[in-house]
């Protein structure tokens, strides 16, 4: 589906996967389907008949489509990649802190008034995080210190 090519307006298809023109295409206002129609000797000769799926006739084959689902399949296509996994990974590290000070260290429920108050409340939070991450880390230092004096 991300390989067909759409007006920009999205009313229209330019091309199928196969490099192929369609030989009419129509456009329903109420559901945003172009309903694309093809030789049918294009849709049995394409490598993509697979993955297309168009229906076949005696003399055309058939495809109903949306832009919808283009741009679905487009980025589908995009989450596979090695840069959106990259990315994505960067995220979920950016937003462990936010999460573990809402769940273990109950940030949303401060008990205090006023704003030097909540600030040091806060700061407070933010340190026991910051003591216990260093004690993990000091942990697995200590973990390495032995296995290099034991090897």
């Amino acid at each position: 589906m991300a390989d067909f090519e759409f007006s920009e307006d999205g009313r229209k298809v330019i091309k199928c996967p196969g490099g192929h023109e369609p030989k009419s295409c129509s456009y329903n206002q109420g559901t945003g389907r172009c309903t694309i129609s093809f030789q049918k000797s294009q849709c049995q000769d394409c490598p993509h008949k697979e993955q297309c799926h168009p229906r076949m006739f005696k003399r055309v084959s058939r495809k109903t489509v949306t832009s919808k689902s283009n741009q679905r399949a487009k980025q589908q296509r995009e989450r596979r990649t090695e840069e959106f996994k990259k990315q994505s990974r960067f995220r979920n590290g950016v937003e462990t802190i936010p999460s573990i000070l809402r769940r273990k260290y109950g940030i949303d429920n401060i008990p205090v008034r006023g704003l030097i108050r909540i600030r040091f409340f806060f700061g407070c939070k933010i340190g026991a995080l910051n003591i216990k991450k260093f004690c993990r880390y000091m942990q697995g230092q200590d973990k390495c210190a032995l296995k290099m004096a034991t090897a």
